[in-house]
């Protein structure tokens, strides 16, 4: 089976590894970077994708060091912190700069911890914080021919699939109506409905309970659903 590595096992003068602790010598990049990802091949069973990730990105790390005048192991944690902010200047996204971070304090943690490095220079970076995206929503619009379509089908269907429609409609309605989550809704009982008053009660999270008004066409579907039940 071919060992896995950083780059492929044609690519020309593929340097491998060999020889005492590179502690006090000049860095050799690519060195170090094809032994990191032996490691990780070896040992953490990394994926040929996630290991030319790190290839590049690490290649991309050392390119950077050496405009510095330094390599890998002479590497300052102001080396790591200014190439982390010009990460941040290229306008990448914010999962990818993490994992170009992840990388470099992975790799950073493995020449300290094989003894390459006297230190590790990117214990303490952190990598930005991925935005969390907002949810997708209907339009008003596009709940309103929802909502017809449902009671439309529970207009017309017939037999069986009268009930199955009905109740589909007034689940719906109750949904919209009241803003429920969709456990909440499934969980939903008889008892917590005040037609009279046109209020449903609930708990929610953490036992907190709340009160919320239902819409005359949500409790005409319930009324119409409910009826149908009974007869069935």
């Amino acid at each position: 089976m071919r060992r896995r590595g950083c780059w492929p096992a044609s690519r020309p003068n593929r340097r491998q590894w060999s020889g005492p602790s590179l502690m006090g010598h000049s860095g050799n990049g690519a060195v170090l970077i094809e032994r990191f990802c032996d490691m990780m091949s070896a040992e953490r069973g990394a994926a040929e994708r996630t290991l030319a990730a790190y290839g590049r990105d690490l290649a991309d790390y050392t390119a950077f060091l050496a405009s510095r005048g330094r390599d890998p192991l002479s590497a300052t944690a102001d080396d790591v912190a200014a190439w982390a902010r010009a990460l941040a200047g290229r306008a990448l996204a914010a999962s990818t700069q993490a994992r170009r971070i992840s990388a470099l304090r992975r790799f950073h943690a493995f020449l300290f911890e094989e003894g390459l490095a006297s230190d590790n220079p990117a214990a303490t970076l952190e990598a930005p914080k991925a935005g969390r995206r907002l949810p997708r929503v209907l339009r008003h619009d596009d709940v309103a021919r929802l909502l017809a379509q449902a009671a439309r089908e529970a207009e017309t269907a017939r037999g069986k699939r009268r009930l199955k429609a009905l109740r589909m409609w007034a689940l719906l309605e109750i949904l919209y109506a009241a803003g429920l989550r969709v456990s909440e809704l499934v969980a939903l009982r008889h008892g917590q409905i005040d037609r009279r008053q046109r209020l449903v009660r609930l708990v929610g999270k953490g036992g907190v309970e709340r009160i919320v008004p239902l819409a005359a066409t949500a409790l005409e579907a319930l009324e119409r659903y409910t009826k149908a039940l009974e007869k069935a």
